[in-house]
């Protein structure tokens, strides 16, 4: 426990500084960091399905965050010609049969799956709100870690009806629900600073959502570590696992914001 803390003191004002006094070029550079180790261990969990990652994939995937920032009028060519090159991958460079629409698939999964959550950051950075940019992101973010902090807290103090133990074991009906609630309660007292003009129970309904996203993606992270025979995704983060165990949350939250808020609204 005192070394995830440690690690959490140095990466969360790392984080926070770089979004409100970084420039641009920065906040993506620290974007990259994270998305290419996340998707190293991607490619290692594709390892275990005996799928394999294209070189293709990594680099689409690792460009993303610069394609949506520096060349956004070509992003909806970019987002639909890296599909069809991964399965012209997949066609034309000897995949075994019975594996090809596989692992097309799981590599066309994975340049959605990590590209479009480490890129919207980037965007979400450019809302200004009371204090400054990026409030809605730090408003997503905020909401994330009260979800998990508050589903773990719970889950492991009283958590005793066991609801996922074919997937995450140790995920129980009390942490759910703590989960939930934590990141409601949590938007009703954060919108007037960070969601400047956002009603009450607009916010908490938000905050509800974000809650539900957050779980979403650490379940489905879970089921696929739980598939592949492994417990944590790698080990670079001390105390924590890897950058996919920490961030699986967002990469459901992020994409869910972005398309009640920015798409929907």
């Amino acid at each position: 426990m005192g070394v995830r803390l440690a690690v959490a003191v140095v990466l969360i004002p790392m984080v926070l500084l770089t979004l409100y006094l970084g420039p641009l070029w920065l906040w993506i550079l620290l974007l990259e960091v994270f998305l290419v180790s996340a998707l190293w261990e991607f490619f290692r969990l594709l390892d275990r399905y005996s799928l394999g990652g294209f070189e293709i994939t990594a680099v689409a995937t690792a460009v993303s965050p610069i394609v949506w920032a520096v060349f956004r009028p070509y992003l909806p060519v970019f987002l639909l010609a890296v599909p069809v090159l991964l399965l012209a991958r997949s066609f034309w460079q000897g995949t075994a049969e019975g594996r090809l629409l596989p692992r097309a698939g799981a590599n066309i999964f994975c340049f959605f799956y990590l590209g479009i959550p480490f890129s919207l950051p980037i965007l979400l950075r450019e809302s200004e709100g009371a204090t400054g940019q990026g409030q809605e992101l730090v408003f997503v973010l905020l909401c994330v870690w009260l979800s998990d902090s508050a589903g773990f807290l719970v889950g492991r103090k009283i958590g005793r009806h066991k609801v996922t133990p074919g997937i995450s074991p140790n995920k129980s009906l009390e942490g759910f629900a703590a989960a939930l609630i934590a990141p409601c309660l949590g938007a009703v007292l954060l919108h007037p600073l960070l969601l400047s003009g956002q009603p009450s129970v607009p916010a908490a309904i938000l905050g509800g959502l974000m809650g539900g996203a957050a779980i979403a993606g650490d379940l489905f992270e879970s089921f696929l570590k739980r598939r592949a025979g492994i417990k944590d995704s790698s080990a670079l983060i001390p105390g924590h696992g890897g950058v996919l165990d920490r961030m699986d949350s967002l990469l459901f939250a992020l994409p869910c914001y972005y398309f009640l808020e920015r798409v929907l609204a």
